[in-house]
Order: structure tokens, then C-alpha cells, then sequence
């Protein structure tokens, strides 16, 4: 856990962007935090030299991203102090931007625990480190829900759900915003 330290406003009111997509990750697959500063080192897993080498793939949330985290749980003591007793681990739906036979192909991933890389709309990337120094995924679950197309209209944009549910990952990590 990172200390806290009182150090002005600084870069604290710029906004981080927009998640764009997804780098989903064969579970404890490291690399160096050189190579993860740049989306071309995040392609030597993506896209290397051999099929059987691959270690990652990419969807694109462009139909859509949201939030299903759910509120931290607060008690009230019978003096009325009021504390957080338990956060809950990031959840949300990303909508991929793919074909149905694309979104088929991820039937035999629902359930399983994947390391997940957000990548944001200016092209930065948010993954923790381990305490060797090497940059790592977010652990979490992937699940596909099957279902039809949905009909035409705005709906049809969301037609490919892909709810991540970002499991509490006991490594020793702390987030680092990739430039």
C-alpha cells in the first residue's frame, strides 16, 4: 500500500481518460516496465513472430464501457462515526467492437481468470507492477453473456457484452499509469 503524503495539487486535476479497450493476458504473464510503457511492447504479446507465442489479445470497447462497481460498504458505529468496512474489487460490461463470429469465439474463455490491461483513449495504459519490478495485469474473471443479436437501434450497438469482474489480487502491486 502506497503512504500518503500531502504534496500540493500537481497533476491531480488532470482526468484520466476514457477506457478505449482491453488487453486480456494469459494469467502471470510479465514483461519489462520499458517494454509495457509502449503499446508496440504490449504488441510483441499481442502479435509476435509465432502463433504459438502468443500470450494476449485486444477488444476494443468502442460500442461502449461501463461501470458496475458496487459502492463500498459503510457502518455506522452507536456513537455515529462512519467507516468504510469493505471495497469491492472493479466490475463492468465492455461492449466489443467485433464480429458475432469474433464474440463466438470468446464462449470457451466465460469464466476463466485472465490478467486485464485497461488502455485508455490517448493510448496510455494502467498496469500494476510487481514487487521484481515487472509490469502485470489486473487478475479478474472474463464472462461472456450468450444471447441473439440484439435488435436494430441503439441496442444493436451493445451487442457483445463482455463483463470482466476484476478479482482482489493478493501479488504485491501497485498501480502505475503508463505514459
Amino acid at each position: 500500500m502506497t503512504t500518503w503524503k500531502n504534496q500540493g495539487n500537481g497533476d491531480a486535476k488532470n482526468f484520466l481518460k476514457d477506457v478505449k479497450g482491453l488487453i486480456v493476458v494469459a494469467k502471470n504473464t510479465t514483461q519489462t516496465v520499458a517494454a509495457a510503457k509502449t503499446l508496440a511492447g504490449w504488441q510483441t504479446l499481442i502479435n509476435p513472430a509465432t502463433t504459438g507465442a502468443i500470450k494476449a489479445t485486444y477488444i476494443d470497447f468502442e460500442r461502449g464501457f461501463e461501470l458496475q462497481t458496487p459502492k463500498p460498504e459503510m457502518a455506522t458505529s452507536n456513537t455515529g462515526f462512519k467507516e468504510k468496512t469493505k471495497d469491492f474489487p472493479p466490475e463492468f460490461t465492455g461492449y466489443g467492437n467485433m464480429s458475432y463470429d469474433d464474440y463466438k469465439t470468446w464462449f470457451a474463455a466465460d469464466g476463466k481468470e485472465f490478467d486485464f490491461v485497461p488502455v485508455l483513449q490517448d493510448g496510455k495504459i494502467l498496469a500494476p507492477t510487481t514487487t521484481a519490478g515487472l509490469q502485470i495485469g489486473f487478475c479478474g474473471r472474463l464472462f461472456v453473456n450468450y444471447d441473439l443479436p440484439k435488435a436494430g437501434g441503439a441496442e444493436k450497438q451493445k451487442a457483445h457484452e463482455l463483463p470482466p469482474r476484476l478479482l482482489p489480487d493478493f501479488r504485491s502491486v501497485s498501480a502505475d499509469v503508463c505514459s
